[in-house]
């Protein structure tokens, strides 16, 4: 049996913000702390935000060697590549530099309105998620297989 405590840290925020070094400080002593395992949230993009975000992290002492890097919202990444290779050389590319990294698709629809479903709704919604998921995956990998053999 073990003890486990979450502590949802706050967002990183611009060197420039009143209170920069405030959460930096708390960010730093969580770090240091041998207990912790420091889990990141992060969107699985090429954007120049999630990697500032990374290295400020990284700057503040996170080892992404020991951290869980989860990336969420992988299913806006795909649609945006051509070929199988570029899906694999993506994630391999996340993988060195974060070697425990975890890829989330997440909400199959972000147009929905899940604040007005009733609650049986939004049960069949979440239930049916996975399902939707996995065959708009397929859809995808089978459309870059195409592209690749083309």
């Amino acid at each position: 049996m073990f003890d486990l405590d979450v502590t949802d840290m706050p967002g990183m925020k611009d060197r420039g913000e009143s209170d920069y070094w405030q959460i930096a400080n708390i960010t730093k002593a969580f770090l240091r702390d041998p207990r912790t395992l420091p889990v990141v949230m992060c969107q699985a993009s090429k954007s120049h935000e999630t990697q500032h975000d990374l290295d400020v992290l990284r700057d503040l002492g996170l080892s992404f060697s020991k951290a869980l890097v989860i990336m969420n919202y992988m299913n806006k990444q795909i649609p945006d590549m051509a070929k199988v290779s570029q899906l694999n050389a993506y994630i391999k590319g996340q993988r060195g530099k974060f070697p425990n990294a975890r890829f989330v698709m997440l909400h199959y629809e972000d147009s929905i309105d899940k604040e007005g479903m009733s609650s049986g709704e939004l049960e069949q919604y979440y239930q049916r998620l996975p399902q939707k998921e996995q065959a708009s995956f397929k859809a995808h990998l089978q459309r870059m297989t195409q592209d690749e053999a083309g």
